[in-house]
């Protein structure tokens, strides 16, 4: 790695596992990590250079919902779909999601 032979790794902790995950060598004494994420929550990151962890791991990382509404996913519910009296409050429940099934933030948890 990075012209420098050495053993690294890279752990992330969270919801769930991380996608394409990879280590690239940018042959100039740096390094490229990239990955896919594609449950919303919190990860922590831990690089480990030669089975010990890098100063300052764990790393918080924040994976926020794509905010790109999928119908497939969208759930919606209640007895207000069904059937409805007069005089009567009805509801109706909508839980927007994108594509991966993550629930868009509420305006009020930024």
């Amino acid at each position: 790695l990075g012209g420098i032979d050495f053993d690294g790794k890279v752990k992330f902790n969270g919801p769930a596992a991380l996608e394409e995950v990879t280590i690239e060598d940018n042959d100039d004494g740096t390094y490229m990590i990239t990955y896919l994420a594609t449950v919303a929550g919190d990860y922590k990151l831990i690089i480990d250079i030669e089975d010990s962890p890098m100063a300052g791991c764990p790393f918080t990382i924040t994976v926020e919902p794509l905010m790109e509404l999928s119908y497939e996913h969208t759930e919606i519910s209640g007895d207000g779909l069904s059937k409805a009296t007069v005089n009567v409050t009805s509801s109706i429940t909508f839980i927007p999601k994108d594509k991966y099934g993550n629930k868009f933030l509420d305006a009020a948890d930024d």
